[in-house]
């Protein structure tokens, strides 16, 4: 039964009728009410908490007035089947749609085989719901027969010519796979999804028979249009009522203002949920980075040279039209080919030129954490030659992409002349339909690099156009070249810092109502920094916070090193040191690191028997890691993990599986990545402090994330130990201290007193 706090919240409201397309606002909480008290009644072991029903409240509140809600639940909350809730309502009586988007696959997953599943059987049977991918995450069979026909080809070559010594780039076990794949598809056993494969060594071929958007010439266009899983799917979800998808799909898609061909073209008026929504800046920043290297420029030349080639074959076959067979389609595809020439002289040139004066461009190293072979631009203009030589180049690029764009080469122009469908088993240079589709598909992967490199270099040329100090700061353009000298080879990234803006202009605009939600969105007990990288509107966001309704006075926090320096190789044997001693208590630990670095360092310091009960996190998956970690424990055997960043959040190991968390270093950010260097740049060159405001903050969080792998049911319990000496000797340990859900016990604290 709901608790009486949610029975008194709405005592006082009275069902109404509906209408389909205006419901009250005292209609959806009723709704809502009924809802949560046929799950408590349904689902074995669920606990009715005032926490989750504020959340729903709340949601609704937000949800009903077209608003943003940012929502931190603590760990315990229900936040999931709160939101959901919330929500079901407006999907019911509404039809609007809810899309919820995860960062992590394990809560992708749980709750499209889980979670939903269940609420929807339980409370709307007639709802349907689907799983939101990115493309390249399904089955092609187009490619996968093409594939297999190109290493059949290779094969026999190598047979004919005898050389023996010479293998195919891929095995025959990896062909036959790919053949198991392809018939287990034709026979509909396998429904396209590669993630569902259980294959061993599948990942090896999967860039081979997965769909590639720069190369795919459209459902339409394509043999197999018809049965392609990426496109059957998306049928699916832009029908259904619940979708399921991720913060990389909904930043890509949203940078393409979710036009027909984007997989979640319904965002606009649906309901957003963004769970695990701390991550989402970082994940829109990834989305909107543009990067050229020598590989992408040679890869233009070729698809040209064929694309060329594709030009004379539907000039000389199609005499049923004077605009296909003109003359000017024949020049167009001559100045392709001469353009692509003048590109890879002139990139030449810039390459060239970069790498011998690279460390007179980039500078000396402004820290320990500067990498020589990465050239983060500054503030300042650049050398006159490298910028005429890099304008020159994007110049060629452009003149590339409007010929690309010229009215006799689009689709409309030349696929009008296809006559009727496409013959398998006809040779490519006999099928004019085949001619055609191949020569669109060219057209669309030179494009697709063209955009790419011209949207990488326009921000260099846009910065060098900003006059003034203030316009170049709050420009957001950050550029950067990392020398690859291994392989001798540059490549130029660029990106816009401001993901708050494309937030606002690209998935605001477009959502009716945004829920924000996760665990851990204050940093330093503020939602600042959160509101500050979304450029949240305050006066359209409510905010709340939730706080775990999980007991962690049970647990201990011990903070045992009060000397050393935790960048040193020695750390390590202090962490072995306080593994032994947490070890005559506990059998299943997680020890987690900032780097692989830190921990192969570790791992080393370690003795043989030691070793043996440790799970490297590199050595495995993340699933297979926290299954064999599981049976190490169900048989009564101590398991100790070693891991990075990626364990610090998306694991749930409740009870046995987990009793002490062992953080080695406090996590701040990585002080290399050019994104964060300019992020710490511009909040210097405003005045302020980029440690206090961004490099703490994010420490908190992550610290947070780390601390909170160890209480995830009422009853668990265990001990936290932070191992950087800095917590309690630096003026902001305390202040970390203070943010942690779990809090310093002094009867539990053992100082190791010995310094290195």
């Amino acid at each position: 039964m709901a608790s009486k706090s949610f029975n008194e919240l709405i005592s006082s409201m009275t069902t109404e009728d509906v209408n389909s397309s205006e419901v009250s606002l005292d209609y959806v909480r009723n709704t809502a009410k009924d809802f949560y008290h046929q799950l408590s009644e349904n689902l074995d072991g669920f606990v009715v908490r005032e926490e989750q029903e504020t959340i729903i409240d709340e949601c609704i509140n937000s949800i009903f007035n077209d608003e943003i809600i940012i929502a931190q639940a603590g760990t315990g909350t229900g936040k999931t089947f709160a939101y959901t809730l919330a929500a079901l309502p407006f999907v019911k009586e509404r039809k609007t749609p809810l899309i919820i988007s995860t960062h992590t696959v394990a809560l992708q997953n749980q709750l499209i085989e889980k979670d939903i599943p269940f609420i929807v059987d339980v409370l709307a049977p007639e709802l349907t719901f689907e799983i939101a991918k990115g493309s390249g995450r399904y089955f092609c069979p187009k490619r996968s027969k093409s594939f297999l026909r190109s290493q059949a080809k290779s094969i026999q070559k190598e047979l004919q010519i005898n050389k023996v010594d010479s293998e195919p780039k891929f095995t025959s076990e990896d062909i036959e796979l790919a053949r198991y794949i392809s018939q287990d598809f034709a026979n509909a056993d396998f429904n396209g999804d590669l993630d569902t494969l259980s294959y061993t060594n599948v990942s090896k071929i999967i860039s081979k028979v997965n769909r590639d958007f720069k190369s795919c010439p459209g459902e339409k266009k394509c043999d197999f249009g018809s049965t392609c899983p990426f496109y059957l799917q998306k049928s699916r979800v832009q029908l259904a009522d619940i979708i399921i998808t991720n913060h990389a799909l909904l930043a890509n898609d949203s940078l393409n203002d979710f036009g027909l061909y984007s997989m979640l073209s319904n965002v606009k008026n649906s309901m957003l949920v963004v769970d695990e929504a701390h991550h989402l800046s970082d994940v829109i920043k990834n989305a909107n980075q543009a990067e050229i290297t020598s590989a992408s420029i040679n890869n233009i030349e070729k698809n040209a040279k064929q694309f060329v080639g594709s030009h004379k074959k539907v000039a000389e076959i199609s005499d049923c039209s004077r605009d296909v067979a003109s003359g000017v389609f024949i020049k167009n595809g001559k100045k392709i080919y001469s353009l692509t020439e003048e590109l890879l002289e002139g990139y030449a040139r810039l390459e060239e030129f970069i790498k011998i004066n690279f460390a007179l461009l980039r500078g000396e190293k402004r820290s320990k954490f500067d990498d020589e072979n990465q050239w983060l631009l500054n503030f300042d203009a650049i050398d006159p030659t490298f910028f005429v030589q890099l304008f020159d180049v994007h110049n060629i690029l452009c003149q590339l992409k409007n010929i690309l764009d010229k009215k006799c080469t689009t689709s409309e122009d030349v696929s009008k002349f296809i006559k009727g469908n496409p013959n398998d088993d006809s040779p490519d240079d006999l099928s004019f339909p085949k001619i055609v589709n191949n020569f669109l598909t060219l057209k669309k992967m030179i494009t697709v690099e063209v955009d790419q490199a011209i949207n990488c270099f326009q921000r260099f040329i846009d910065f060098q156009a900003l006059e003034t100090p203030i316009e170049k700061i709050q420009s957001n353009l950050v550029r950067w070249i990392i020398f690859d000298r291994k392989n001798d080879q540059l490549k130029f990234l660029s990106n816009n810092a401001d993901s708050g803006e494309i937030f606002q202009q690209k998935i605001v605009e477009h959502a009716q109502s945004i829920v924000l939600t996760s665990a851990t969105m204050e940093s330093m007990q503020s939602f600042d920094l959160f509101k500050q990288q979304l450029s949240i509107n305050e006066e359209r966001t409510k905010t709340i916070k939730v706080n775990s309704p999980f007991d962690y006075t049970k647990s201990n926090l011990l903070l045992p090193v009060t000397y050393g320096d935790p960048n040193s190789i020695k750390h390590g044997q202090v962490i072995v040191n306080n593994l032994y001693d947490a070890l005559a208590k506990h059998k299943s630990i997680l020890v987690l690191f900032c780097s692989y670095k830190q921990l192969n360092a570790t791992f080393s310091a370690c003795d043989k028997s030691l070793q043996q009960n440790v799970l490297l996190q590199k050595d495995y998956s993340k699933s297979e890691l926290i299954r064999l970690h599981k049976t190490n424990v169900d048989e009564g055997r101590t398991s100790i993990l070693f891991g990075v960043d990626g364990l610090s959040e998306g694991i749930d190991l409740k009870g046995s599986y987990l009793t002490c968390v062992m953080i080695t270093k406090l996590p701040f950010p990585n002080l290399n990545s050019p994104m964060r260097v300019f992020d710490c740049a511009k909040i210097e060159a405003h005045g302020g402090n980029s440690f206090s405001a961004l490099s703490l903050p994010l420490c908190s969080v992550k610290l947070i994330q780390g601390v909170g792998r160890l209480v995830r049911t009422e009853t668990d319990s265990g001990d936290i130990y932070i191992l950087d000496p800095r917590i309690t000797q630096k003026y902001y340990g305390q202040q970390l201290l203070n943010s942690l859900p779990i809090k310093k016990n002094s009867n539990h604290i053992r100082l190791i007193r010995k310094s290195f």
